[in-house]
């Protein structure tokens, strides 16, 4: 964490140099599922506190870190917009159905993880309101990466729309949440999975 922080505040000294204010800041570093990492895309019971500690300094505090360099830049902007990306595993239990017969697996400092990022935009919301700073964060569903086939068959019988998500279906809510459009929207945790939880 020493080194993922002083490289963070190194990035932020350099922002601050150089800009007056910041209208706009989307946070999307994350260690993901399909992360090759030692203790990581295993059985619980395999799973190691080195890659909890690791998913929480890159899910989660990374971005505490951001916004607390870089908050007085954020208050100097007329209506401020941050956007943390989630998952819906921080919002609801796996389905770990979908990984029978697969060589994937989600770890619970995932979901861990992402479901501190869902009470960070609460609590920000609620603390800088006053200063029109409009936080939210996205909840994605799956997105595609060339998973496992036998966990793409399985996941899209369980989405509506019949598909992974992409890139493409995350620019309109990015858009959108970085307009005037949102100015009275804050603290929400935004869910983009293609209807997947509406069944839930």
């Amino acid at each position: 964490m020493i080194f993922l922080k002083k490289n963070i505040d190194e990035s932020c000294n350099i922002i601050i140099s150089k800009y007056e204010k910041i209208d706009i800041f989307i946070h999307c570093a994350a260690l993901v599922t399909a992360t090759n990492l030692k203790g990581w895309n295993c059985k619980f019971e395999e799973q190691s506190i080195e890659s909890l500690d690791l998913c929480l300094d890159i899910n989660t505090k990374s971005s505490i870190i951001f916004i607390q360099n870089l908050i007085n830049l954020f208050k100097k902007s007329e209506f401020p917009k941050i956007i943390l990306i989630s998952s819906i595993y921080g919002y609801l239990g796996n389905d770990f159905s979908l990984y029978e017969d697969t060589n994937m697996f989600s770890p619970i400092a995932y979901s861990i993880s992402i479901s501190s990022i869902n009470i960070i935009v609460k609590y920000l919301a609620s603390l800088y309101g006053s200063n029109n700073l409009c936080i939210n964060s996205i909840l994605l569903g799956g997105i595609f990466r060339n998973q496992n086939e036998k966990f793409v068959k399985k996941y899209i019988e369980k989405v509506p729309l019949n598909r992974m998500g992409n890139e493409n279906d995350i620019k309109g809510l990015i858009s959108y949440l970085s307009s005037n459009l949102s100015n009275y929207m804050t603290g929400q945790n935004i869910i983009l999975d293609g209807g997947l939880t509406s069944k839930i």
